[in-house]
């Protein structure tokens, strides 16, 4: 009986060893399978890389360029940029290396990487300063930094980028038929990191931080000299004033807005008058309400 027990679990290991042995191999041909498809791809896709590779090979500098260019027109981004890339590549003496090396800024502009595009942009500066595309590369440049500028609820470090870089290029390129252009776009985006001042000087009004709201406005008066930003600045003062308590000067100042400001800003303002004076009559009545009778000082001695 012993050994009838022992010829049992005898067969019954041998059979859970020879699945073991089954699923291993199993597995390792599943790898192999896996490890075949890999290779397939990746050969796959080295044949297509290498057609495409080929297919924007050219016999000449010019076709390059006449081609590119075609591409950068028709918005076929990255066969502009091979093209350009190709002949950078394939002629680095010839004559057109400067415009190629600007194509492919404008290339990258297209497919809206920006920094890839500036990177380009610098490229051409650095290596070819007597390029006729200079002053465009360098404006350019601005404009990479001038798409990527967010909302004022972000941060506004490619605002900030986009105004030192235009300011460069008027700098040097003064006569520059774009620089009228790029004076109309520093004032756009200084407009924006004052719209940006303001709401959070209107966020500390709402939080009671008045000297932080007199802070804001004051570096907004010292920075920007936009009569539109100006008045609204006022105006916050004005409001800051009247939740001070300080009614007199904030009438004052409402006042003296009333006579420089237009159209929505101007109701507002009138509003902000009434709301004083209301202020000014309640506190008044109080001042009435509250006042000892005369001689009572006398009587209680």
């Amino acid at each position: 009986m012993l050994v009838v027990q022992k010829s049992f679990w005898s067969a019954s290991e041998t059979k859970a060893a020879q699945d073991l042995n089954n699923g291993a191999n199993h597995k390792a041909m599943g790898q192999k399978i896996k490890g075949g498809l890999v290779i397939l791809g990746v050969l796959y896709l080295s044949s297509l890389w290498g057609c495409a590779h080929d297919r924007h090979r050219r016999t000449s500098a010019e076709t390059y360029i006449d081609e590119a260019q075609d591409a950068l027109q028709r918005k076929k981004c990255w066969d502009a940029q091979q093209l350009y890339r190709n002949l950078l590549t394939d002629f680095p003496g010839s004559h057109l290396v400067d415009e190629a090396q600007y194509g492919l800024g404008q290339a990258y502009l297209c497919s809206k990487d920006y920094v890839t595009a500036i990177f380009e942009y610098e490229r051409l500066l650095n290596e070819f300063p007597t390029s006729p595309h200079v002053d465009e590369a360098r404006y350019q440049i601005g404009m990479c930094y001038y798409k990527q500028s967010r909302g004022i609820h972000h941060d506004q470090d490619e605002t900030l980028k986009a105004i030192r870089e235009f300011r460069r290029f008027i700098e040097d390129f003064p006569t520059s038929d774009l620089v009228p252009e790029t004076e109309e776009r520093i004032r756009e985006l200084r407009s924006k990191l004052a719209e940006k001042d303001l709401m959070i000087a209107e966020n500390y009004l709402k939080w009671k931080y008045y000297s932080s709201v007199e802070r804001y406005c004051e570096m907004i008066q010292d920075s920007y000299k936009e009569a539109g930003i100006l008045n609204r600045t006022r105006f916050l003062l004005a409001r800051t004033k009247h939740h001070q308590g300080k009614l007199n000067e904030a009438l004052e100042m409402l006042g003296e807005l009333s006579g420089d400001v237009v159209d929505g800003l101007k109701i507002k303002v009138s509003e902000e008058i009434e709301k004083v004076r209301e202020s000014i009559a309640k506190g008044e009545a109080k001042a009435v309400i509250v006042q000892e009778p005369q001689g009572s000082s006398q009587e209680h001695k």
